[in-house]
C-alpha cells in the first residue's frame, strides 16, 4: 500500500506543468521555438513565444537600402504579476553578434531582448510560423 501512495505521489508530480516546462536561465541566451514555453529558472514567471507579427527582413545573400525587420509577440506570466504579452523585434540583418543593434524592451522587471530569429528567409523561400525560433536573453532590471 505504501508503494502505491508513493507511485501516486510520483505520477501527481509529474503531471505538474512547472516540472515538465523546459527551464531557461536569467542572463544567459536560449532559444525559443514558436509556441513554445520555458520557465526562468529561480523565477515563478514563465515566457511563451506566441506569435510571428511580422518579417520583413531582405532575404539572405541580398543587399536591400530597407533592411527591413521581424516582429514577434511574447506571452509573460507570474504568479505576481498576472499575464502579459510584449513585441519584441530585431531590425534586418542583425544577429548575435551584433550587439549595437538590439532592441530590448523592459516590462514586469524584467528587460527582454531579441538578439536572432532564424530563418532567416532566402529569396523565394515561404516560412511557416511553426519553422521560427528565437534566442533570447532577459535581464532583471534594478
Amino acid at each position: 500500500m505504501k508503494g502505491l501512495f508513493i507511485l501516486g505521489a510520483l505520477l501527481a508530480a509529474a503531471c505538474d506543468s512547472n516540472l515538465t516546462t523546459p527551464v531557461a536561465t536569467v542572463d544567459t541566451p536560449f532559444w525559443l521555438h514558436y509556441g513554445e514555453h520555458r520557465r526562468l529558472a529561480a523565477d515563478e514567471v514563465t515566457i511563451g513565444f506566441l506569435q510571428v507579427l511580422g518579417d520583413s527582413r531582405c532575404p539572405r545573400k541580398y543587399r536591400c537600402t530597407i533592411p527591413g525587420s521581424a516582429d514577434i509577440r511574447l506571452s509573460l506570466s507570474s504568479r505576481k504579476f498576472g499575464s502579459k504579452s510584449v513585441t519584441v523585434a530585431i531590425p534586418g540583418y542583425v544577429a548575435q553578434a551584433d550587439t549595437c543593434c538590439h532592441l530590448p524592451i523592459a516590462t514586469l522587471g524584467y528587460e527582454i531582448t531579441l538578439l536572432q530569429l532564424d530563418p532567416w528567409r532566402a529569396a523565394s523561400e515561404t516560412i511557416q510560423p511553426s519553422d521560427y525560433k528565437a534566442l533570447l536573453q532577459i535581464t532583471r532590471t534594478p
